[in-house]
């Protein structure tokens, strides 16, 4: 217990760290703190793992070979945990980092399952995660050709099953999550102070957790030579927590200012100009983080062209509504949760507002826009327009820029 309250307190103070580093002003007025839980509005997510099963570990959920070959994971109820039970594998990936050279990072991946009973992953050998099993056999896609996926990058001295909730909420829906352990940022080799190249490798490390994910699927040396389809990495989502925020916009093409790192070299200022933008994501999903002026300038952001959705917490003022002010042009829609501190969006332990209900919030909004965006479903418009609201906790505001649901 001791050396999980430590981490707790490390985790809490850098990654708050790295989110008050990015603000322009404070935070967010609070919604009205008389409203109701947002279980009394939505409920409680069913976990997959909570269904029945068979004695062998498989529960009785079909495993997608006949019954699900020709659905579609829009068929699953948003609004509910899926069909599917979440496995899990990671290993370690080496790649050609610009400017640094070898890297190697370690790779956390969620898949779809209906195993139920194994060994449950321990990440940093301290937070526990007993919904996932690693090593399960993964089921076949729900539509029977590729898994979609989702990519996600974890807060200042982090780790990559920070936000496990999300990747186990996604898998049970079918989507395959990829974490790339940020080296020399996470919260076992945490470099302090932390060096200027961290804020271009957080953005090639999540290019290279997607490319590396694509290769590994069927080849017989890799830990997913058993996936029985290919994964598609050309279309995805980018998910990140604090200073996975800073990740998501440069991923997403924000330009970088010519003076935002005037003590660089000049390789790595060169590597900035050029900018980070990988063309297969498309669409960011920044939680409690927001731009940061000293290294996109007051109009880096403007080169964003893809769909964000920012979340945030009214517990945990980082300066949400400068940013929102600031993108008025862009496609971008904001939620502030009453209550929700910085670590709703990541482990939970925060004492403003309940776990379960934080965590279900987050996650059904989060689905509901990476199925607008890589699906274009109609069937989640009403929640990512505002018009039905998930719960009174929740403040939705969406900038002119922002299409309106047909």
């Amino acid at each position: 217990m001791a050396r999980l309250r430590t981490a707790l307190i490390a985790f809490t103070l850098s990654c708050s760290d790295a989110a008050s580093t990015s603000t322009d002003t404070a935070g967010t007025e609070p919604p009205d703190a008389d409203a109701p839980e947002a279980s009394e509005t939505i409920g409680v997510l069913e976990d997959a793992s909570s269904s029945e099963s068979d004695a062998d570990g498989s529960s009785d959920v079909e495993d997608g070979t006949d019954a699900l070959s020709t659905a579609s994971v829009l068929d699953f109820d948003p609004a509910k945990a899926g069909p599917y039970h979440s496995g899990y594998r990671t290993w370690s990936h080496e790649y050609d980092a610009p400017a640094v050279g070898k890297r190697s990072i370690d790779l956390h991946v969620w898949y779809p399952t209906d195993v139920v009973k194994g060994e449950h992953p321990l990440y940093e050998g301290i937070f526990e995660d007993p919904a996932s099993v690693i090593g399960a056999a993964p089921v076949l896609p729900v539509d029977g050709k590729a898994y979609p996926v989702i990519v996600y990058s974890h807060g200042n001295q982090g780790f990559g099953g920070s936000s496990a909730f999300l990747a186990r909420h996604f898998a049970s829906h079918g989507f395959v999550v990829v974490a790339p352990e940020h080296t020399g940022n996470s919260l076992d080799d945490y470099i302090d102070p932390r060096p200027k190249e961290i804020w271009f490798l957080r953005s090639t490390d999540v290019t290279a957790a997607l490319t590396a994910l694509d290769l590994a699927v069927g080849d017989g040396d890799s830990p997913l030579s058993d996936f029985p389809a290919p994964v598609d990495v050309s279309r995805t989502v980018l998910i990140g927590h604090s200073f996975g925020a800073h990740t998501c916009w440069a991923s997403a093409g924000a330009t970088f200012a010519s003076d935002g790192c005037a003590d660089c070299s000049d390789l790595f200022r060169a590597i900035f100009l050029q900018g980070l933008r990988d063309a297969r994501i498309l669409g960011i999903i920044p939680m409690a983080g927001t731009l940061d002026r000293s290294w996109f300038g007051a109009t880096g952001h403007e080169s964003v062209s893809i769909p964000i959705f920012a979340m945030s917490g009214s517990a945990d003022p980082v300066g949400a509504d400068a940013q929102f002010e600031a993108c008025d042009a862009l496609d971008l829609t904001w939620i502030d949760i009453a209550g929700a501190c910085h670590l709703s969006f990541a482990v939970g332990a925060c004492d403003t507002l309940e776990e379960q209900v934080g965590f279900d919030l987050i996650s059904r909004y989060a689905l509901a826009f990476i199925r607008q965006v890589l699906f274009d479903d109609p069937s989640v418009e009403s929640v990512l327009s505002g018009s039905t609201p998930l719960s009174r906790k929740v403040t939705l505001l969406r900038t002119t820029g922002a299409a309106d649901p047909e």
